[in-house]
């Protein structure tokens, strides 16, 4: 079981739970909108290979499968000397994975044949043959853009948007290579061999008071979300997509903000 607060961006630590898009721009909490709806992409990013790698003292490897059990999504009070927080705050999403197919398989392997042929023909400082510096040579994926996460790789396909590997772009270009529905069939019900990601909605809740009548009512209560049902998840990268809330409240004279704790539990992983 690994569990860590939401952090701003992945370069302020280690701990393989960060925002990869916030509407704060620099923040690291979220708070409702007035209407209920999120205009802006509000999304954290969990990276379980450094999570694990960090929990044990070891370098686990993107191009594996990891096989989790447990995720919860759980809000916790920010402490920002505002006190601010005097009512409460519900979230809806989604929560985003790449769950494990042949083609899908084949496509980071693919990519990492690419790497390994630029690599075999290029001499350098950390060459994969002979280097003068000590590096992991493991692959390893953003989400959907460069700098998503640590250490990602350069990409050596240069047609490729962006300087780095990321899944998205990746299943993108391989399922074009592959061909679509409408090129086999008049009657398709797919677009690509890679199809979409796998989605969970989900619902979490922080109550602080609530307020009756003009008189105040003490009944804290945190409602996080869980799911405990067994997932298997492709190179180890969950994205939590926050896409509603509830709305304003005319009790709150700031904003209620509030940290994203997030826990995984994980039985194992499988590389290939």
């Amino acid at each position: 079981m690994v569990s860590r607060i939401a952090e701003y961006e992945h370069d302020n630590g280690d701990s393989g739970v960060y925002w990869m898009f916030n509407d704060d721009l620099d923040g690291n909490d979220i708070d409702g909108d007035a209407d209920g709806v999120f205009t802006q992409s509000n999304t954290i990013l969990v990276d379980l290979s450094t999570l694990l790698s960090v929990n044990l003292g070891r370098q686990l490897s993107m191009m594996s499968t990891y096989k989790v059990d447990y995720i919860e999504i759980q809000l916790l009070n920010k402490d920002d000397a505002e006190g601010d927080n005097e009512s409460a705050l519900s979230v809806s999403g989604q929560v985003l994975y790449w769950s494990p197919t042949q083609h899908r398989v084949e496509a980071m392997q693919l990519a990492r044949q690419v790497e390994k042929l630029k690599e075999s023909a290029e001499i350098d400082g950390d060459s994969w043959l002979l280097a003068t510096e000590v590096d992991y040579k493991g692959m390893r994926f953003n989400w959907s853009a460069d700098d998503q996460v640590k250490h990602a790789t350069s990409e050596s396909f240069s047609i490729l948007t962006g300087q780095q590997w990321d899944m998205l772009e990746l299943m993108q270009v391989y399922g074009q290579m592959q061909g679509f529905g409408s090129t086999v069939a008049t009657n398709p019900l797919w677009f690509s061999r890679t199809g979409g990601l796998d989605k969970i909605g989900f619902n979490c809740n922080y109550h602080n008071y609530t307020r009756t009548t003009g008189a105040n009512n003490y009944a804290p209560e945190s409602q996080p979300w869980r799911f405990d049902k067994p997932l298997e998840v492709l190179g180890g990268l969950i994205a939590i997509d926050f896409t509603h809330s509830s709305v304003d409240s005319s009790l709150n004279l700031v904003d209620d903000e509030y940290l994203v704790q997030v826990t995984v539990g994980v039985t194992g992983w499988s590389d290939f």
